[in-house]
């Protein structure tokens, strides 16, 4: 049966859907596209190839639970494989799992430490080594703190524009919390 994604498959074909070998992206497009993967019963089996934060906000947004997540590791690159289920859960907007995953804390180190540096090199934060990124993310966050002052002193935030801008250093804000997490730093940042 040729079709696009799991499009025609109909609610009766499979009790266990296997998708691998795509981004967290693609995966949660083609889960859309097909609402009988919520029925009762039906465990999906799931291997991002990348993005799959993407594809673990998609399942928590829509009432999916993840049973279980292991870690394949092929060299330097290292792929999730997540089970899931639809619950009907309430939606989890816990930003740790969502990037960290549900590894046992062991297996799921290396990944953790892979999504932090992503993480960081996308707030711009450069360096090798957990302590010299764990400085770097402090000095960064303070720099963010002091934006954040003289953004909300000088009236922008009244502003469309210092809305935006406010709202992206809130978002920056949250993320180096989910690093310093996936690190298993503190994350007290008042120092």
């Amino acid at each position: 049966m040729l079709n696009n994604g799991l499009e025609g498959t109909g609610d009766s074909l499979a009790d266990t859907v296997v998708i691998a070998g795509m981004g967290g992206e693609t995966i949660a497009a083609i889960l859309e596209a097909a609402p009988w993967v919520q029925n009762e019963g039906v465990r999906l089996i799931l291997q991002p190839m990348t993005r799959a934060e993407d594809l673990r906000r998609w399942l928590f947004t829509h009432g999916f639970t993840v049973l279980e997540e292991h870690l394949i590791i092929d060299g330097r690159h290292l792929y999730p494989v997540l089970a899931a289920e639809y619950t009907a859960a309430p939606v989890c907007e816990d930003e740790v799992a969502i990037y960290g995953g549900f590894f046992t804390a062991e297996e799921g180190r290396p990944y953790r430490q892979m999504m932090a540096e992503h993480l960081l090199r996308r707030a711009g934060v450069q360096g090798g080594g957990v302590l010299v990124q764990q400085q770097q993310l402090r000095h960064a966050q303070r720099r963010h703190h002091q934006r954040q002052r003289l953004t909300l002193t000088a009236g922008e935030q009244a502003d469309l524009g210092g809305q935006a801008l406010f709202q992206t250093q809130i978002q920056d804000l949250q993320h180096f919390f989910v690093i310093l997490a996936l690190l298993g730093g503190d994350t007290d940042l008042q120092s």
